[in-house]
């Protein structure tokens, strides 16, 4: 095996409209696109909050595109991960008002907390009260999220919902192409076909995997390759 490199932890290129795959959820970045117009404008966009959930991976990829394309626009936003947090009472507090556009992803790991759940509440109150728009993500559909505050369900019930659709086959290469691109590795499409018959169908797991394979060619830098990705593969099933 080469010498190994210092770089050990790689630095993907940040998540934005560019590098995301929508597939068949062009028209929600299109509703997000609308969104933005009115928020430029300080007008209300209708509804406090938008509910996106689906099963399949890119919920944070999506939530850090819309973040950065907010900014772009000079639009006063934040995402932040539920997954993480401490305190969210704390990091919630006075939210609504000095933030048009509040991102929050990871929505499931506040399940069943009772102090998150009623910094949500009164998140929500705020929101309301200031013409913001709270964004939400979650890989569980609404009716599946156990909330223990009744009034929180309630609020979460009366905001726009979308479910993110999963990618088809040819749409999954294309993640793989553009996920391999953002570390700045240059690929072909006979390596793509490669690691698309070999790798899981769970979209959580083919990322997983990507990342180790990328985290692997930098280690010892290789170049992705059909002979590099077949020495990887081959060498992490002997394991």
């Amino acid at each position: 095996m080469p010498h190994q490199s210092l770089l050990e932890i790689p630095v993907l290129q940040p998540p934005d409209m560019a590098n995301y795959v929508a597939g068949k959820n062009q028209q929600l970045i299109d509703l997000f696109a609308s969104i933005l117009a009115k928020l430029k404008i300080s007008a209300s966009v209708g509804y406090a909050s938008l509910y996106i959930w689906g099963e399949t991976a890119g919920h944070t990829h999506l939530l850090h595109a819309f973040h950065d394309l907010a900014q772009q626009k000079h639009i006063k936003s934040i995402c932040l991960s539920l997954q993480h947090m401490i305190q969210p009472e704390r990091v919630f507090a006075d939210m609504g008002s000095h933030y048009q556009l509040i991102m929050l992803d990871d929505l499931e790991a506040g399940l069943r907390d009772q102090a998150t759940e009623q910094a949500l509440l009164c998140l929500f109150h705020e929101v309301s009260m200031h013409n913001r728009l709270l964004v939400l993500s979650s890989h569980l559909h609404m009716d599946q999220c156990a909330w223990m505050l009744p009034d929180l369900k309630t609020r979460m019930q009366s905001g726009l919902v979308w479910q993110l659709q999963p990618l088809d086959d040819m749409e999954q290469k294309q993640l793989f192409k553009t996920y391999i691109t953002r570390y700045g590795f240059a690929v072909q499409d006979a390596v793509i076909d490669y690691l698309w018959t070999r790798l899981s169908r769970n979209p959580h797991e083919q990322l997983a995997a990507l990342k180790q394979l990328m985290q692997q060619a930098l280690q010892y830098k290789q170049k992705i390759n059909m002979k590099n990705m077949k020495k990887f593969l081959d060498d992490a099933h002997t394991r």
